[in-house]
């Protein structure tokens, strides 16, 4: 028992700077628990934003999709989010009007 007793006595400091790093490490995954965002699996470079027939390039067309999509015509899927050109997870029309406006 002696000997146990000795050991702590030693160790204390490195036992305190364990729990230390423990009770640090847990009060700091708390709080940026409430700071994390959903991560959408992709290809790389396999999409662009608001370019929702995915040809590479932002058209008319692009816009109609979106404009169905934002006036329910079209359901809305999660490739619709992933491409959604402001990225807020809705498709209005503003983002119609904001592809439209970056046509040449």
């Amino acid at each position: 028992m002696k000997k146990h007793i000795s050991y702590i006595k030693r160790n204390a400091g490195l036992m305190t700077l364990g729990l230390a790093a423990v009770v640090g490490s847990f009060s700091a995954g708390v709080y940026s628990t409430a700071n994390v965002h959903p991560v959408h699996l992709i290809e790389a470079g396999s999409y662009a934003r608001g370019d929702m027939n995915e040809n590479a390039v932002l058209d008319s067309e692009d816009v109609r999709i979106l404009l169905e999509v934002a006036m329910g015509y079209t359901e809305t899927t999660a490739k619709h989010l992933l491409l959604d050109p402001n990225d807020d997870g809705v498709i209005t029309v503003d983002d119609a009007l904001r592809v439209l406006s970056q046509l040449e």
